[in-house]
C-alpha cells in the first residue's frame, strides 16, 4: 500500500520460498471451497532503485506515514501518465497470474493513508485509469477490489470531487469498494453509494489486535439493511475486515448470520438464543446475562469511540491512561455474577469456548 518500504530484516531466502509454497496451498484450498481468491496488482508505488534503471522516470516522493520517518516511509510513486506505469504494472501482474492463476479480481490501494501529490480530479482519474489499464492489459475480465478507508482517514483531502474522480477513472461495475468501517463510519451514505461503483458493507470491529470487550451490535444489526435500501444502492455484499481475531466472537457470529437474513434480528431474542447455543442450556441466568451484555458492553453507540479495547490490562504502561468507558461497569459485573451462579449446573456440559471470551 506504499505506507512503508522497509522495516527490520532482511528476511532469508528460505522465508520467501516458504511463503510461496504457503500461497500455493492457500489458493488451492480456497478454490476447492468455491472461494474467489483476490490477487495483488500494481499500485504505482516503486522502490527508489528503479531510478537507477530509469533516471528519467516521472516519480514523486510521498510524505511520511504514521510515526515512521523517511528512513522507513516516504515511498515513491510513479506518475500514472508515465508510459513506464503500464509497462511495470502489466509485467508485474502477468507474473502473478502466471504463478497463481486468476479468478479475475485484484486488489491494490494507491493512497491508503497517504496524501496524493495532487488534488486535481484529472490527476486522480488518471491514477485509477492507469492502475486499471495495467490490470486489463493482462486480464480483460479484471475487476479492481479497493479499500474505501482512504476516504475516511483523510477527509480533509478526499472531498466529493476527488472521491468521484478516483472512482470514475474505472468503468462502472469494474471496481468493488470495501466500505471498511461501515458499522461506525459508513462511506456509501455520503458518496451516493460510491458514485455508482459496487461496494461491500464491512464490519471492522477490531483495530491492531487489541483485546477487550467491545461491540456495536445495534449498528451491525441495522447497517447492512440500511445500505441495501439506500437510494440507488450499489451494495453487492457484506464482509468482515478485522485487524485482529480471537476476540469478541459474538459480534462475528451475529455479522455472519445477517448474510442469511432479510431484515434486522431482534437483538434481545438473538442474545438469548446465542446463550442457549453457547452453553447448551436454557437457564434464565445465562440468557439474562447475555441480554445484559448486548445492552451494555457490546452496544457502544458513541460514534467512532476511540478508547475501546484499551483496558489497562492490555494497554502499554502509562501514567496518563484514559479510563473513560461507554457502558456502566455494574452491568458487566451483574452479567458476570449471573454466569458464575449458573456455572455449577454446567460442569458436565461441553461448552463453546470460555465463559466470557474476550
Amino acid at each position: 500500500m506504499g505506507n512503508v518500504f522497509k522495516f527490520g530484516g532482511p528476511l532469508p531466502q528460505s522465508w520467501h520460498v516458504n511463503q510461496l509454497y504457503l500461497q500455493f496451498k492457500i489458493l488451492e484450498r480456497m478454490r476447492s471451497f468455491g472461494m474467489i481468491p483476490v490477487l495483488p496488482a500494481f499500485s504505482g508505488n516503486i522502490p527508489k532503485g528503479i531510478l537507477r534503471l530509469y533516471p528519467e522516470a516521472n516519480v514523486t516522493r510521498l510524505g511520511p506515514w504514521a510515526h515512521f520517518n523517511c528512513s522507513f516511509s516516504c515511498s515513491y510513486i510513479l506518475d500514472p501518465r508515465d508510459p513506464l506505469f503500464l509497462q511495470i504494472g502489466s509485467l508485474y501482474l502477468s507474473q502473478v497470474v502466471k504463478q497463481f492463476g486468476t479468478d479475475h479480481i485484484y486488489n491494490t490501494d494507491t493512497f491508503n493513508e497517504m496524501t496524493p501529490p495532487s488534488s486535481d480530479p484529472t490527476y486522480l482519474s488518471a491514477v485509477s485509469r492507469s492502475v486499471f489499464a495495467s490490470m486489463t492489459a493482462v486480464d480483460p475480465q479484471a475487476i479492481w477490489l479497493m479499500q474505501g478507508w482512504l476516504f475516511f482517514s483523510d477527509t480533509a483531502f478526499w472531498k466529493p470531487a476527488q472521491i468521484q474522480a478516483l472512482l470514475h477513472g474505472v468503468p462502472l461495475g469494474r471496481m468493488i469498494v470495501l466500505d471498511l468501517f461501515a458499522e461506525t463510519e459508513p462511506i456509501f451514505s455520503y458518496t451516493k453509494s460510491f458514485y455508482g461503483q459496487p461496494f461491500i458493507w464491512c464490519m471492522l470491529q477490531n483495530f491492531g489486535g487489541n483485546s477487550g470487550f467491545f461491540g456495536t451490535v445495534e449498528s451491525i444489526n441495522s447497517g447492512p439493511f440500511k445500505a441495501l435500501h439506500f437510494p440507488n444502492s450499489t451494495l453487492v455484499g457484506i464482509g468482515m475486515t478485522p485487524e485482529g481475531i480471537e476476540q469478541n466472537p459474538v459480534t462475528y457470529e451475529l455479522m455472519s448470520e445477517l448474510a442469511w437474513r432479510k431484515e434486522p434480528v431482534n437483538l434481545s431474542k438473538w442474545a438469548s438464543l446465542y446463550a442457549v447455543r453457547r452453553y447448551g442450556s436454557t437457564q434464565e441466568n445465562l440468557t439474562a446475562a447475555w441480554r445484559l451484555l448486548f445492552a451494555s458492553v457490546y452496544n457502544c453507540t458513541v460514534p467512532h469511540y476511540r478508547n475501546h479495547n484499551h483496558s489497562p490490562l492490555v494497554h502499554r504502561p502509562s501514567f496518563h491512561m484514559n479510563t473513560a468507558i461507554w457502558y456502566d461497569p455494574a452491568d458487566l459485573y451483574k452479567a458476570w455474577k449471573l454466569i458464575i451462579e449458573a456455572a455449577p449446573s454446567l460442569m458436565s456440559k461441553e461448552l463453546s469456548g470460555t465463559t466470557l471470551s474476550m
